[in-house]
Formats: C-alpha cells, structure tokens, sequence
C-alpha cells in the first residue's frame, strides 16, 4: 500500500451509492476511502 507524507484536506464529488457504502462502514470511512484510492493507484501505476 502507498503511504503518504502528508495528507490535504480536499473536496471531491462522488456517486451517493458510493458515499453510501464507505459510511456503512462505519467510522473512519475518509480513511477507508483514502486506503481504496491508494490501492488503486498502487495496481494501476503503469497506466
């Protein structure tokens, strides 16, 4: 998993369905959402 030096505060829009599902996970869902987009990165890099 990529780890970060810092992390920045940001707006994004994303899909209500998706919103939904990170919360249903309860508390810590920004850093769940985080950690998705992170490994994400992590298996698309050569892209």
């Amino acid at each position: 998993m990529v780890k970060p030096v810092s992390q920045e505060a940001t707006l994004i829009q994303l899909d209500r369905d998706i919103l939904d599902w990170f919360k249903s996970k309860g508390k810590g869902y920004e850093s769940l959402i985080n950690s998705a987009l992170c490994s994400y990165i992590e298996h698309n890099s050569s892209l």
